[in-house]
């Protein structure tokens, strides 16, 4: 957990460093974070393959926008681990109960379809989840699902997620 809270620190950090942090009147890393979580999905973004493949992705924070939201309603996310690769995708899920292991694992494939990637599974027809893209950039990947926002950035996790 102590390396968890240094690398949310350090990420915090970088996101200050930005030409917002140069301002007199900067915005708090906090700020820039609720910001980027609550930016308005965009349907012409066209999501870059190599920034979202480029490595795994750690969230970090999110918020449920479907209501009334500020944000004190912004959370600590508990650190679950995608990876998105040549059609595959992998979601570990740190476990509830000793959040230094993964519990669950859900892999399967994935499309790029616009701003929206599309997670299916060929054994299970009836699984279809779609996220949103709402931001993507070679740092940092903001996720929308049913109006769930989620907030990542790479990992170097101990535990790498394997698509396979």
């Amino acid at each position: 957990m102590a390396f968890k809270a240094i690398a949310m620190a350090g990420v915090f950090w970088l996101l200050s460093w930005g030409t917002k942090a140069q301002t007199q009147n900067s915005d708090s890393v906090l700020q820039l974070v609720y910001k980027t979580l609550t930016l308005p999905a965009d349907s012409s973004l066209k999501v870059k393959s190599d920034h979202l493949e480029s490595t795994d992705w750690e969230a970090l924070a999110y918020i449920d926008i479907s209501g009334l939201y500020d944000e004190s309603k912004m959370q600590e996310a508990v650190g679950d681990v995608y990876r998105f690769k040549e059609g595959r995708f992998a979601i570990k899920m740190v476990d509830q109960k000793d959040p230094s292991k993964f519990g669950l694992l859900v892999n399967g494939d994935f499309k790029i379809e616009s701003n929206v990637l599309v997670l299916s599974k060929k054994e299970n027809p009836d699984f279809k989840i779609e996220l949103t893209v709402i931001y993507l950039d070679e740092n940092y990947l903001v996720i929308d699902m049913d109006s769930l926002r989620i907030f990542l950035t790479h990992t170097h996790s101990f535990f790498p997620a394997n698509p396979e």
